[in-house]
């Protein structure tokens, strides 16, 4: 084995001494598998940005020797197939990727895997996408799992450009990708919400689910939530116009702020428990779930927040604009002797101050 100098070979030794304290840490509480991340995050993450240095100055097998023989089983499996793709000729093929979501980081850590140049434009001021800013942080959380991700990926070669919204800014037109890079990848979401137009949609205190919950996120990464730059829950009636797991984040993050009741208001029948005769396998079962959120208000209010057939005609406000009330149908999903789908009586809902809305996405 190749050792470059004594002083090299003590920093393997800091770094395997590191390895073993992360290991031994007890506040990683009882999952191993998030101490075994956090070890190779921490040490592979290192490891990457030498080894491309290394390999720069064609010391690979030398780098190559003097680290796989301090690294564990599992270590040298994934720091091999890194060093010996390094070292295979690079393809000098410049990729951009528009979007920095799941689709754009997986995207981004593949072909930069297959040694091509690879550089992840995003829009907002943080990379990650709806992992970053959609996702809660009590999920998802944002700077121990997320940012560490994408700062392992940056170190691995992968270049990210923030605050750059692609075909606007005329410093990144699309003319100028295309000649600059062998190819382009489109890996942007539906960010473009689709409305809910009824009368009263512009009272204030009727939001995006998407408003809400951005806003949330960036304010306790900037400044903890102490800057109050968000949309604040606390004491509210909340009503929650969604469904799926967009609509579950609303409730948890709501009842995290203290609201003091929440409804979520869903047009279709309530699923039954087990599947249906028109919801074979192998097609995803559309049963009843409860999630962390309905849990939670179901615990901190006696019921599960969800009310089903239920369609939104108008939102009801006061004299100063502020939303207080809802105007509602119940819908009878059974059809009648003329083949229409039956209506209950109209009827108003008088009971909330805050109305998160979520009907789906239309584009861009």
């Amino acid at each position: 084995m190749f050792i470059e100098n004594k002083m090299e070979s003590q920093i393997h030794l800091q770094s395997m001494v590191h390895r073993r304290q992360i290991l031994n840490e007890s506040n990683f509480g009882s999952s191993p598998m998030y101490a075994r991340q956090k070890l190779q995050g921490d040490m592979l993450g290192t490891t990457y940005q030498r080894v491309n240095i290394d390999v720069a100055q064609n010391n690979q097998c030398q780098y190559r020797d003097s680290v796989i023989q301090e690294a564990t089983t599992e270590e040298k499996q994934e720091l091999l197939a890194y060093v010996n793709m390094l070292q295979a000729q690079l393809t000098r093929k410049r990729v951009a990727i528009i979007g920095s979501g799941p689709s754009g980081l997986a995207t981004a850590d593949q072909l930069n895997r297959l040694g091509h140049s690879v550089t992840a434009l995003e829009r907002a001021d943080r990379i990650g996408g709806l992992m970053m800013y959609g996702v809660p942080n009590m999920k998802t959380d944002k700077i121990d799992v997320v940012q560490r991700r994408v700062d392992l990926m940056e170190k691995k070669g992968v270049k990210f450009v923030v605050n750059v919204n692609v075909g606007n800014d005329p410093a990144f037109a699309l003319d100028w990708l295309c000649e600059d890079h062998d190819a382009i990848v489109l890996a942007v979401g539906a960010t473009k919400p689709r409305d809910l137009p009824v009368p009263g949609r512009d009272l204030s205190g009727v939001h995006f689910v998407m408003e809400f919950l951005h806003a949330n996120t960036k304010s306790l990464l900037d400044s903890n939530l102490q800057d109050e730059k968000y949309i604040f829950a606390k004491g509210k009636k909340v009503v929650v116009i969604s469904r799926g797991d967009t609509g579950k984040d609303c409730i948890g993050t709501s009842s995290r702020h203290g609201c003091s009741s929440i409804v979520n208001l869903k047009l279709l029948p309530q699923p039954p428990n087990t599947r249906a005769p028109g919801n074979p396998c192998p097609q995803w079962p559309r049963i009843f779930r409860v999630d962390y959120g309905h849990q939670e208000a179901a615990a901190k209010f006696g019921k599960d927040p969800r009310s089903y057939e239920v369609l939104t005609k108008g939102f009801i406000g006061d004299e100063n604009e502020n939303v207080n009330g809802l105007e509602v149908i119940r819908v009878q999903w059974e059809k009648d002797a003329s083949g229409k789908f039956q209506l209950l009586p109209l009827f108003t809902w008088c009971s909330d101050e805050i109305v998160l809305i979520l009907t789906g996405y239309r584009r861009v």
